[in-house]
């Protein structure tokens, strides 16, 4: 009986991991992510498992109407809005409450390495560790991103991104994209931050 429980204890844990790593949120990343990384970069890629903080990624979709306040020039177009149906800012809040324990896998980027947030928050919360035993043990700063947000049959994805490399060296933002002629377009920029 202890045997039987364990084998379905563990064939729920694969059902569940498989699941946060659905396909259309695999296709996603694969398709913007590889923008973000820099060329020099390609060989040593690394990618957390999770985000630090949604906190403000709650702030900025907890809203009726999204409009960017920020343009960058890989906008597709700064007049752009979003007016959130009633069902829409239900659906939002229930996958950003998912997204706190929400955990990517090995594999998901090619040629990219993945590390759990769990070793990250143990080098950093260590003061004799930091950026310096994370360069020799692991390389040179890491990505995180959220899982997608899709709404509107997949056509409008919401999605956080961010790199870090130093203390003072690291950049994110949060985006609303569109898929056109089935290509995700970076439709506005809701938030963005630089250090």
């Amino acid at each position: 009986m202890k045997y039987i429980f364990i084998i379905l204890l563990l064939g729920l844990s694969f059902n569940i991991v498989n699941a946060q790593n659905d396909a259309q949120s695999q296709k996603f990343i694969r398709e913007v992510i590889p923008g973000f990384i820099k060329d020099n970069e390609t060989k040593d890629v690394i990618y957390s498992d999770g985000l630090w903080d949604i906190t403000d990624i709650k702030k900025k979709l907890d809203v009726d109407t999204l409009q960017s306040r920020i343009w960058r020039a890989t906008d597709s177009n700064p007049d752009a809005r979003i007016i959130f149906t009633k069902a829409e800012r239900v659906f939002i809040k229930s996958e950003l409450d998912k997204m706190a324990t929400f955990r990517w896998t090995e594999g998901l980027l090619a040629n990219a390495k993945m590390i759990k947030q769990d070793t990250v928050f143990s080098v950093f919360n260590d003061r004799s560790k930091g950026w310096s035993y994370f360069y020799n043990h692991f390389g040179f700063g890491y990505y995180s991103f959220s899982k997608p947000i899709f709404i509107r049959n997949n056509s409008i994805c919401f999605f956080y991104r961010d790199h870090s490399a130093c203390d003072l060296c690291g950049s994110g933002e949060l985006a609303a994209y569109v898929l056109k002629k089935g290509k995700w377009v970076k439709l506005m920029t809701l938030y963005a931050w630089v250090s």
